[in-house]
Formats: C-alpha cells, sequence, structure tokens
C-alpha cells in the first residue's frame, strides 16, 4: 500500500482515467473548484501548497481501490465549506453547499453527482474536531460521539474522514506545536482508528495508529520495534523456506494461489506484549505467511488449508475459521497457527481467496465496490444494520438521560467488540454483541416482548427470570422468549437485568419501564375513579 504526502492534480486525474474514467471530466471540475476557492490558503507547515493535501488524500483513496468519481471529488473538495472562499465583485465570502453544487454540476449534466458530493463534503465540515481546553477525556468522548452520529447518517463519511486524517498523520511532524501533534495523535489513536477497525480498515488504521504511537510514547515505540526488527530478521530465512514448501504442495494439487507475508504492526505488538507479560515469543501472529487462493471457488480455501496443516507442526487451540464464520467488520480467512521445525518460531497462516483478501485490506469501501457479487452480502448488511442500530439507539438514550459527553460500555462493546448470531425457532439470525443476554435478544424483538419478558428457552434448556438475565448467549443459540403480556417483572429482575445487558438499546428500554413502574400514579379528579388509578396504572407498559 503508497502512502504520499505530495501528490498533484495531473497525479490524480492519471489515476482517475485508469480506474474510472467515465468519472474523468467530473473529477476535472472538482479540482478547478477546488483550486479556485482554496487558492489564497496558506501553505502547510512542510512548505508544500495546500492543495497537496486534498490531492493526496484523494490519490490514496485511489490507489487502495474501490473509489468511484463521486469518492474522489469529495475529498478533493472536503475543505471548502470550511476554509474556503469565494471571490467576486462584492468582495470575498465563504463557500456553502450550493456553490459546490452549482459549480460541479456543469449545467445540469452531473447534477445528481454533484449534490451526493456536496452533501458527502458538508458532512466531513461537521466531523471537525471539538476542543474543551484543559479537558482532554471531554474532548475525546465529544470527538467520540460525533464520530458516531455521522456514521449513522452516511457509512461512507468514515472512510473519507480516515483518509483526510491519514494524510495529516503523515505530515503530522510538520506541525509547529508539540501540544497539537499530541491532540491529533491521541484523537486519531482512541476514536478514528477504532472506527476504522470497525469498518475493516485495517491497513489504513494500522499505519496510523504506529504514527500515533510514535508520537505519544516515542521511547516506548522505538523499543517495541526494534523487538520487532529482531524477531523478523531472526526467522526472515525460515519464513521464505515455508513459503516455497506451501506453493510447492498447493501448486501440486492444481491449486492457483499467490503467497503474500504480513507482520504485526508496532503499537500492535507493543499491545500484545503487555498481555503476555512482555514474553514477544509468546504472540503467535507477529508472523503472517497468507496464501491467496485464485478462485471464487470457498472449498479451495479450506483444501488449502488442510494442506497446509498435514505438512506442518500445528499449535492446536489457536487456529479459527472466519470463513465459515466471519468477523464484524467484514474479515475472513481460515487462521492455522504452525512452528518452524528448526527455531520454533510461531507463524499464523491465513488463507482467503481474492475477494477476501481485498475487503480484509481495505474493509467497507472494498465491500461497497463488492457487494453485489459477495456471497455473504445479506449478513454483512444486517452487521452493519446492527452497528447502526446501536449507535441510534446509545444517541437516544444520551438525549434523553441529558448526558453530553461520558462514553458509553454499551457502544464500545456495539461497535467494536466481537458480535454473536443467534436464531429464533422460526431460523431469523438476531447480530448482538458477545456476552449479550436473554434480555438483549427479546428487546431486539421488539419493546413489548422485552418488557414483558419472564424466561427463555435457549436449545430446549428452560431458564426462568431469576436467571435469564445472567445468561450469556453463544454463537448458534437458538432462543424462545416466554412473556406474558399482562404481567410485568418485578423491580429487582429489572434492575439486575439493566446491569446485565449489553446493547445500549436494551438497556435504555428497561430504564424507561423502571421509571414508568416508579413514579407515583396521577390521580384523577374523576369521582367514578377514585380508588382505582393507584392500582391499575402500572399494568400497562
Amino acid at each position: 500500500m503508497e502512502f504520499i504526502i505530495a501528490a498533484t492534480k495531473e497525479m490524480v486525474l492519471a489515476r482517475v482515467a485508469e480506474y474510472c474514467p467515465a468519472d474523468l471530466e467530473f473529477v476535472k471540475r472538482a479540482c478547478e473548484f477546488a483550486d479556485r476557492v482554496m487558492a489564497n490558503k496558506e501553505p502547510r507547515g512542510n512548505g508544500l501548497p495546500y492543495s497537496t493535501h486534498y490531492y493526496s488524500a484523494a490519490y490514496m483513496l485511489l490507489e487502495h481501490g474501490h473509489a468511484n468519481g463521486i469518492d474522489v471529488a469529495v475529498l478533493i473538495c472536503h475543505d471548502t465549506i470550511e476554509d474556503g472562499e469565494i471571490i467576486s465583485v462584492r468582495g470575498k465570502r465563504p463557500v456553502r453547499e450550493n456553490d459546490i453544487i452549482q459549480y460541479l454540476s456543469n449545467g445540469g449534466e452531473y447534477s445528481l453527482k454533484a449534490k451526493r458530493v456536496a452533501k458527502g463534503v458538508e458532512a466531513l465540515t461537521n466531523f471537525k474536531r471539538e476542543e474543551f481546553a484543559g479537558d482532554r477525556i471531554r474532548t475525546r468522548a465529544a470527538n467520540f460521539l460525533k464520530a458516531t452520529e455521522v456514521f449513522v447518517k452516511d457509512l461512507r463519511v468514515i472512510p473519507y474522514r480516515l483518509y483526510d486524517r491519514m494524510h495529516n498523520m503523515l505530515t503530522l511532524g510538520d506541525k509547529p506545536e508539540k501540544e497539537k501533534q499530541l491532540e491529533t495523535a491521541l484523537d486519531t489513536l482512541m476514536v478514528l482508528c477504532p472506527f476504522g477497525k470497525s469498518l475493516g480498515m485495517y491497513d489504513l488504521s494500522i499505519k496510523m495508529e504506529d504514527i500515533a504511537f510514535s508520537f505519544l510514547m516515542p521511547e516506548v515505540y522505538q523499543k517495541t520495534k526494534e523487538i520487532l526488527d529482531h524477531r523478523i530478521a531472526e526467522t526472515a530465512e525460515q519464513m521464505q523456506q515455508l513459503i516455497k514448501i506451501y506453493s510447492s504442495l498447493l501448486t501440486s494439487k492444481k491449486i492457483p494461489h499467490v503467497i503474500e507475508t504480513d507482520y504485526l504492526s508496532v503499537y500492535a505488538l507493543h499491545k500484545e506484549l503487555e498481555a503476555n507479560g512482555g514474553y514477544s515469543n509468546r504472540v503467535h501472529n507477529l508472523r503472517v505467511i497468507n496464501p491467496i487462493i485464485l478462485s471464487s471457488d470457498i472449498e479451495m480455501c479450506f483444501d488449502a488449508e488442510r494442506i497446509i496443516k498435514e505438512s506442518s507442526i500445528v499449535c492446536r487451540g489457536l487456529g479459527n475459521d472466519y470463513i465459515s464464520t466471519p468477523k464484524d467488520n467484514f474479515y475472513q480467512a481460515t487462521h492455522t497457527v504452525v512452528h518452524g521445525r528448526k527455531t520454533g518460531a510461531m507463524y499464523q497462516v491465513q488463507v482467503c481467496n481474492r475477494m477476501m483478501s481485498e475487503i480484509n485490506h481495505f474493509g467497507l469501501p472494498a465491500y461497497m465496490t463488492l457487494r453485489a457479487n459477495h456471497p455473504n452480502r445479506k449478513n454483512f448488511d444486517r452487521i452493519l444494520e446492527t452497528k447502526r442500530r446501536a449507535i441510534e439507539d446509545n444517541l437516544h438514550s444520551r438525549r434523553e438521560s441529558g448526558e453530553s459527553y461520558d462514553l458509553s460500555d454499551h457502544l464500545n462493546s456495539e461497535i467494536f467488540g466481537d458480535i454473536i448470531t443467534v436464531y429464533t425457532p422460526e431460523g431469523m439470525p438476531i447480530v448482538l454483541p458477545k456476552g449479550s443476554v436473554p434480555h438483549d435478544f427479546s428487546y431486539r424483538l421488539s419493546e413489548r416482548i422485552g418488557n414483558h419478558t419472564c424466561g427463555a428457552l435457549i436449545n430446549g434448556t428452560f431458564i426462568n427470570e431469576l436467571d435469564g438475565f445472567a445468561t450469556v448467549l453463544e454463537e448458534g443459540d437458538c432462543v424462545l422468549i416466554k412473556y406474558v403480556a399482562s404481567k410485568l417483572p418485578k423491580m429487582q429482575i429489572l434492575l439486575e437485568a439493566r446491569s446485565h445487558v449489553k446493547t445500549a438499546g436494551a438497556c435504555k428500554k428497561i430504564g424507561s419501564l423502571i421509571n414508568v413502574m416508579t413514579r407515583p400514579p396521577k390521580l384523577s379528579t374523576n369521582p367514578r375513579l377514585i380508588g382505582t388509578a393507584r392500582i391499575n396504572w402500572h399494568k400497562k407498559p
């Protein structure tokens, strides 16, 4: 993957002509508009023209594939509303959304594309950082919530923002203020990178993580990088031998393939070392061998995995099949950890096909491009909808409760955590965060069912309301909810359930039910109803 800091308009247009030639004239108009309204913008800290920023962001998007003319135009124009200015005989004024539409539409020829570009630019403008002087936690949390709101409105805004930030990170050392460098690095590491990973954009996210890590903890970064370089160097020869063996075996079985290699990023290794007491020899995914099967036949991936296992010393208990059960960020591959015969070093072998490899590296942009022919399209679309719904529930809960900037464990687990798929008896899949309980399931079906839940049948075993709130659902469980429409749970059950649920929606709805049940009844002035209101008010949800 190529990262660049000084792209020009000519470089961008050359890539557009190669990858999406039908959009060339439209992108040219976007370039003309951006150059015109940003002409008075001061050079960047490295002395290069400001145009290198938006052209570099657009060039990286094109180089990484899966972009169309609208995506490119959004990145080229992404700073125009915030920093651009229109100069006319009446003087100067800020750029407005309608200015983008009017110029890019070219008399109506590209009106639909122009409106989509203007919408994307407006969303990116609303995504800009908020600052709370002297309060980093509040600043980070406020920007996290802003990112979630943008995510709900338009999924593609997050990738746009990541490419914009990627160029800023590549030139972070050119910022004169040390404090600004650290703030940008922390915001990137804590807010944008988790969002990028949740959308499967690994290559971009891990590069930004390493840059941010090098600014925030330079000494630790350097020490960790030395450990990584040492481990790579000492096993490089054996790794090449394994690649030759695997390639020869796959060729003999007539399985078309290419084999790529990869290594853990510096920041990821730092986290693994923290988890393993500082011992790098316990990190099983430090070195990665990635056979890519050049066929759409998924069975060939499993055949390749079996051949590799039969010819290797396999570390039991460390393998995973993410092809049959993809991760919630679209990742698909089979994982097998093998031992080197001489050094004893561990290598993670990740087998996938070409389509899977593209999505594993580039995430959501690649999936949206390949979506029409993707075999897991329904499942992945359901996962995206689950993420969006989780965010909407959480944001709605905040507005009701008056929370302004507190981070939420529920939201973190639903966006960035692992997920499971459980099923109704009719076979309808319900996607939930890992660690969910029956109340999460029942509220995902409907609020009415959730409010009246009094038990659950999980894989044929009945769980009553006293134990149900603490029973964790597992992948593939079949769940039947028992509820009585005329009966509400006891207050103790609701309080316990609220402390165990994982989804923000279930937590919010249980809280609302508790408020209703504890609220004093509104007494009627009607003589016929006096004496009955206090008895009957709580019988309806």
